[in-house]
């Protein structure tokens, strides 16, 4: 059974948060990075990181205003995410997923 761990990064405003699944960025084959709607949040995808490579270092993300992210301020909307999962990247030093 894969092992998860969630993290916080640094985001404008506050600490994002995101489950990761799977062997750190360094060792990883590949970084996949499952992004939820906006009605749900990173516990969506627990029943499909299970099933993918072991191998593959899976980035689950809370966006800005879900789940263990609700707290995080504006501004809110798809550059904010985007701003938000660059972030996480960078925090994990990936450079391509």
């Amino acid at each position: 059974m894969l092992q998860r761990r969630s993290i916080s990064v640094p985001v404008a405003g506050g600490e994002l948060s995101a489950e990761l699944c799977g062997p750190s960025s360094a060792t990883a084959s590949v970084a996949v990075v499952l992004l939820h709607d906006l009605d749900a949040n990173a516990l969506v995808w627990r029943l499909v990181d299970a099933r993918l490579d072991p191998s593959f270092l899976v980035v689950a993300p809370d966006l800005r205003g879900r789940g263990a992210s609700s707290g995080l301020p504006n501004p809110f909307g798809m550059a904010a995410h985007l701003d938000d999962v660059i972030a996480t990247l960078d925090h994990l030093l990936v450079d391509a997923c």
